[in-house]
C-alpha cells in the first residue's frame, strides 16, 4: 500500500471514530439521567461576568513539582516545593525575598511497606534537603515523621497480606504530597498575615473524600495537616475557609458541562464565573428529589449532590465546593472552596436539601474571591490569574535536575554496595531504560 493511500486510510478512520465520539456525545445529553443532571446543574449555578477590579489582600499561590519512584517494597517521591506572594500592587515576592528561606524547596517522601517482627510493615519518612525552609525547621521533619507513622501504626488496618492494602498505602504517599502543600500555604500565611489568600494547584477533594478509603486508614486529612503544621484541627478547619484550590484539569463531562453552561450567557472579554445562592440550592435541591431519586433512586440523586459539594475531612465535618470559571470564555477552570457544611446536603430519608447558611456564604464570597484573583493576570494563554503559572514553572522539576539527582543517587548506591549495575541502579536510570528500549 503507498504511503499516500495508508495515510488516506488513517485520516477516514479518525474521521468515522470523532463522528461516532460527537453522535453519542449528544446523545447523552438528551437521554435520561445526565439530561436531568445537566438541569440540575443548571438550576445551582448563577453566571456573572468577570469585571475590572483590584486587589486588596496579599494572594498567595502554592504548587508542587513531583517524580514518583517505586520498589516492591518502597515508595520514593522527589518533591519541589514552592509559593510566591502576590501583592496589591501585582508585584510577585518568592520566599527568598519574604525571609532566609530556599525556593524551590526540595523533599523527600520515602515509605516502606516491608515485614517487620515488631509490627505493621508500613512507615513514611519525610525528609527536606535543607534546614532553611518554611514548613520544616531544624529536625522538625524527623518529629513530624515519628508522630506521622504512629498515626499509621494505631488507626490504620492495614496488612501487609492484603495486595488491595499495599496499593491503598501507595496512594497515601501520594496524597501526603497533596497536604504538604496545604500545610506549607498554611505556614506562608503565618509569614504574610491570616488576611491573605491561599490557592493552591489542585483539587481540594483529595484521596481522603471516597468513606471506603477512611475505613481502612481511621484518620483523615485534618490528623495529617495537625501533625505537618503544629495547628489544632479546630484551628485548621477555620483557617481552611481561606485556602482555596484552582483546578486545570476535570473531567470531560464536568468541562462540557460547564461551557454550555457558559455558551448559555452572554459573552464577556474578561470571561464568566459561577457561584450559587440560597434559591438556587433550593431549586437544585428540589430538582434532585423530584427528578433524580423519584426516577433512578436514592444512590444516584446523592451522587448528584457531589456535583457541587463533597465531605474532604469528615472528622471536623470540613467540605469543599467547586465552581467553574472561564478567563478567556473557552479554557474552563474549576475554583474550590472549603466549608463547614454542604450547600446541597443529603439525607437517606427525606432527600437533597439546601442549607441556606452555606449558600448565603457562597453568594457573598466566591464572587469576591474570583475579582480578587483575576484582578492581575498573566498575559499568556487563556489568561490565567498573574503568579499562578509563573509559579508553575519554577516548581516543576526539569529533566536536567532530574538527571542530575539520579546521577548522585547512582553514584552513592555504587558507594555503598561497591559494585556497578546494581539492581537499584535502575531505579533512578531513566535514560538507560530508554536506550535499551523498554
Amino acid at each position: 500500500m503507498e504511503a499516500g493511500d495508508s495515510y488516506s486510510r488513517l485520516i477516514n478512520v479518525v474521521e468515522e471514530v470523532v463522528k461516532m465520539l460527537r453522535e453519542d456525545y449528544i446523545a447523552s445529553r438528551r437521554a435520561g439521567i445526565i439530561s436531568e443532571r445537566e438541569e440540575v446543574y443548571k438550576r445551582y449555578y448563577r453566571v456573572d461576568p468577570n469585571t475590572v477590579s483590584s486587589q486588596d489582600r496579599p494572594i498567595i499561590f502554592v504548587d508542587a513539582g513531583f517524580h514518583l519512584l517505586e520498589t516492591d517494597v518502597a515508595s520514593l517521591l522527589i518533591m519541589s516545593l514552592g509559593g510566591v506572594v502576590r501583592d496589591a500592587e501585582g508585584r510577585l515576592l518568592y520566599p527568598p525575598s519574604i525571609g532566609d528561606y530556599e525556593f524551590p524547596e526540595t523533599l523527600l517522601i520515602y515509605g516502606r511497606f516491608i515485614e517487620e517482627k515488631s509490627g505493621p510493615g508500613f512507615s513514611v519518612k519525610i525528609i527536606p534537603f535543607t534546614t532553611e525552609n518554611i514548613l520544616f525547621r531544624g529536625g522538625n521533619a524527623s518529629v513530624v515523621s515519628g508522630e506521622l507513622n504512629k498515626l499509621i501504626i494505631e488507626k490504620s488496618r492495614l496488612k501487609m497480606t492484603s495486595p488491595k492494602d499495599l496499593k491503598l498505602f501507595k496512594r497515601f504517599i501520594k496524597y501526603l504530597e497533596g497536604l504538604i502543600e496545604v500545610a506549607y500555604g498554611l505556614k506562608m500565611q503565618d509569614l504574610i498575615g491570616s488576611h491573605s489568600l491561599l490557592f493552591v494547584d489542585g483539587t481540594l477533594s483529595r484521596w481522603f473524600s471516597i468513606p471506603s478509603r477512611i475505613k481502612q486508614f481511621n484518620f483523615d486529612g485534618l490528623d495529617v495537616l495537625e501533625l505537618l503544621t503544629g495547628f489544632k484541627k479546630e484551628d485548621l478547619a477555620y483557617r481552611l475557609k481561606s485556602v482555596y484550590g484552582l483546578v486545570k484539569q476535570a473531567k470531560i463531562t464536568s468541562i462540557a458541562r460547564a461551557r454550555w453552561l457558559f455558551a448559555g450567557n452572554v459573552k464577556n472579554p474578561l470571561g464568566l464565573h459561577t457561584y450559587t445562592n440560597p434559591d438556587s440550592a433550593r431549586m437544585a435541591a428540589q430538582l434532585i428529589n423530584d427528578r433524580i431519586r423519584r426516577n433512578y433512586g436514592g444512590e444516584a440523586a446523592r451522587e448528584v449532590t457531589r456535583l457541587f459539594n463533597r465531605v474532604i475531612h469528615p472528622s471536623m465535618n470540613v467540605w469543599a465546593a467547586r465552581f467553574p470559571l472561564t478567563t478567556d470564555g473557552s479554557t474552563i477552570i474549576h475554583l474550590e472552596a472549603h466549608l463547614d457544611k454542604p450547600v446541597v446536603g443529603y439525607d437517606e430519608k427525606d432527600g437533597a436539601y439546601p442549607i441556606e447558611e452555606s449558600a448565603q456564604y457562597i453568594e457573598k464570597t466566591i464572587p469576591l474571591v474570583v475579582r480578587e484573583l483575576l484582578s492581575h493576570r498573566s498575559m499568556i494563554y487563556w489568561y490565567p490569574p498573574y503568579g499562578f503559572m509563573e509559579l508553575d514553572e519554577k516548581v516543576r522539576i526539569p529533566m536536567s535536575r532530574l538527571r542530575r539527582l539520579e546521577d548522585l543517587f547512582i553514584n552513592t548506591i555504587r558507594k555503598y554496595t561497591g559494585e556497578e549495575g546494581h539492581p537499584l541502579e535502575y531505579l533512578f536510570e531513566s535514560t538507560r531504560r530508554m536506550r535499551l528500549g523498554y
